[in-house]
Parts: C-alpha cells; sequence; structure tokens
C-alpha cells in the first residue's frame, strides 16, 4: 500500500545536485532550485579549563578580524565559547586543514581577548568543528537567494497535486537560512498535508 502525501525536507544543496530526483520531472522545482545558493558556516567549538572571558558575556564581535563573531554559553557558566565565520571568510577557513582552522581560531580568540596565543593554548581542553559542506547529508550551511529569486522559496515550497509537500530553511523567504524558518516551514507543510488527509 503506497502513501497518500510526501514530505520533502531535504538540505537545499541535496537537492540542487540530484542527490533525489522525481518522476515525472518537476520543472517549476527545477526553476526554483536554480534561483537558490548554499552558503558556507565555520564554527569552532572551544572548551577551555576555566573560563578566560567574563562569564556574564554573551556575544563577541570584533570587526575586521578574521573570526569576528563569537558565543559563550551565558547565562550557563561553562568554559566554552563558539567561533562563527560565515561566507567568503568561511570558504577561506574551510580550505584549511581541521588543525589550521583550529590555529587559526585560537589567534583570533587571542586578538579578541587581548591574551597571549600561548595562555589559550595552555587552558584549551577540546576543541569540535563541522563542515557541512563535506557532509554529504547536508552538502553546505544554509540558504539563501541568488539574483532574481525573490519568488523561488515560495515556489520550492509549493505543494504538488496535494501528494508531494515541501518544507526546509529554504522554502521560507522571510527567514530563508535560518533554523526558525526551518521550523516554521515544517509548521506551514504540516497544515497542507493535514487539510488534504481530512
Amino acid at each position: 500500500m503506497g502513501a497518500r502525501t510526501a514530505l520533502v525536507t531535504l538540505p537545499l544543496a541535496v537537492l540542487k545536485a540530484g542527490a533525489l530526483t522525481f518522476d515525472p520531472i518537476l520543472p517549476a522545482k527545477q526553476r526554483a532550485l536554480a534561483k537558490l545558493e548554499t552558503g558556507q558556516v565555520l564554527k569552532i567549538v572551544l572548551r577551555f579549563r576555566e573560563a578566560l572571558w567574563d562569564e556574564s558575556v554573551n556575544f563577541l564581535h570584533a570587526p575586521g578580524a578574521e573570526i569576528a563573531t563569537w558565543w559563550t554559553a551565558a547565562p550557563v557558566r561553562v568554559p566554552i565559547i563558539t567561533a562563527w565565520v560565515g561566507s567568503a571568510g568561511a570558504e577561506a577557513l574551510l580550505a584549511e586543514e581541521p588543525q589550521a582552522r583550529l590555529e587559526r581560531s585560537m589567534i583570533a580568540l587571542s586578538d579578541v581577548l587581548a591574551l597571549p596565543r600561548r595562555t589559550l593554548a595552555e587552558q584549551l581542553d577540546a576543541w569540535t568543528s563541522h563542515d557541512w559542506r563535506a557532509d554529504p547529508f547536508a552538502r553546505g550551511a544554509y540558504s539563501y537567494i541568488g539574483v532574481g529569486g525573490v519568488r523561488a522559496p515560495r515556489a520550492l515550497g509549493r505543494p504538488v497535486d496535494g501528494t508531494l509537500f515541501f518544507a526546509g530553511e529554504a522554502t521560507n523567504g522571510e527567514q530563508i537560512g535560518t533554523v526558525a524558518g526551518a521550523l516554521a516551514s515544517g509548521r506551514r507543510a504540516a497544515r497542507e498535508v493535514l487539510r488534504v488527509l481530512k
């Protein structure tokens, strides 16, 4: 017995790569996919033996730095800080080996905190990072609208014949590229499926 409906929530880059094919082909979806792009992000999470920053601080911004955005776990007081860089900066760092990425993040944090690099190295307990670009189940970090693609998220999210439904942050033009957009698109798609199944 076949299903009456299906919900597609694959990341944009996976859909664009043709990892899933539709039969018959869906030309409107192909046109929408052509107008949407995938961006990259590098996040490195550093755990130290003790916090080397004011634990009441949530975000640190260092305009002009190679890694300009940092956040802590505040209000939870743990010695963990996350480095974040997107777009071209992420692409440059992702071209490096993981150990080189760590080194560059430690140098950037040293500048941001005005602490010697050696102090950070002595206090570093563990670190982790994830390369969404190399992850075959993601192939990228977030979606964004390409030139002439203002209507593409809505077109990608539009149901097909009351049987095939689409959700994911790439289908939410107002909040594209965000977790909030992914969640909102899931609620929208659930309502669409429920209307068909009633």
